[in-house]
């Protein structure tokens, strides 16, 4: 899973979209290093959604 995440993050910055945030669920199946390679990503801001009811 810690792959995908550096992948993804390879990917954007390859490809250079003019994002600026990445919304994130609050899925409990990522693992905390998903979280920690996201936010230590200088690409966009990590935004985690609204908890749902």
């Amino acid at each position: 899973m810690t792959q995908l995440a550096r992948n993804m993050v390879i990917d954007l910055q390859e490809t250079n979209p003019a994002a600026q945030y990445l919304l994130q669920d609050r899925d409990t199946g990522y693992p905390a290093a998903f979280d920690t390679i996201l936010e230590a990503s200088t690409y966009a801001d990590t935004i985690a959604s609204a908890a749902s009811a």
